[in-house]
């Protein structure tokens, strides 16, 4: 049985996907340096996409020797080995200088969030992993052609879990204190002065003084602000010593 694929065919009648072809045909400069996959992405793109391409080069250098080459949108393909930041900033600087102001569209294997964010920091304004399916990808560069950003939501939702948790607190260390070097360093933390916390605790100053001593030895803390950094995490002394 012979199966036959026509390029020139919208994606819904090859395969039943949804994906439409982008209302207005814009032009395309794509940018990558393995020529079976610039091929095959270009034409992809040209025939279910509904863009025009009008440009197709190995790497950024090339695409800057034809000068008279601009487009619509720019899509830049990395693989492999993570891209070097300085590289891509250099690129994009390299483009902007030459007056090409089309959106740019970085695809690339890295779904690391860091790569993502620093990507749009240096003006990229989709990034498209290469496992996403081309369904995801036209809808993503149709958002850019009107002037929207696109990054993968799932690597987001990676970004923020992982913020959450570096501002998880660290869990409750057990108290190095007596009950009353501990009564003393609650009511520091809140701010009292020594003759403060003598009346409150039923002691003498000249006491409070010297627990405040020992905690400062014990913390290795220079003052009573280090005192209350350092003593932010510890579960409360047991018992109840003199």
């Amino acid at each position: 049985m012979n199966t036959s694929f026509d390029l020139n065919r919208p994606m819904s009648a090859v395969s039943g996907s949804k994906t439409t072809q982008m209302e207005n045909r814009h032009t395309l400069v794509l940018v990558d340096l393995n020529v079976l996959s610039r091929d095959c992405i270009g034409r992809a793109l040209s025939s279910f996409g509904g863009l025009e391409l009008v440009g197709s080069f190995g790497t950024v250098s090339e695409w800057l020797g034809a000068q008279a080459t601009k487009a619509n949108l720019a899509v830049i393909v990395q693989r492999g080995e993570r891209p070097s930041a300085s590289e891509l900033q250099r690129d994009i600087e390299r483009l902007r200088g030459a007056t090409i102001e089309a959106p740019i569209i970085l695809i690339s294997d890295d779904e690391d969030p860091n790569t993502i964010l620093r990507s749009l920091d240096f003006g990229v304004s989709g990034y498209i992993p290469s496992s996403v399916g081309l369904d995801v990808a036209f809808e993503a560069m149709r958002l850019v052609v009107a002037g929207g950003v696109f990054v993968p939501a799932n690597s987001l939702l990676a970004y923020r879990q992982s913020v959450q948790k570096e501002n998880i607190p660290p869990a409750p260390q057990k108290s190095p204190f007596t009950a009353r070097q501990d009564a003393v360093v609650q009511l520091l933390r809140l701010g009292k002065s020594n003759k403060a916390i003598a009346a409150e605790l039923n002691m003498r100053e000249s006491t409070v003084k010297v627990h405040i001593r020992n905690v400062m030895k014990i913390m290795r803390a220079k003052n009573r602000t280090e005192i209350a950094v350092r003593t932010k995490y510890l579960d409360r002394a047991d018992g109840d010593d003199k």
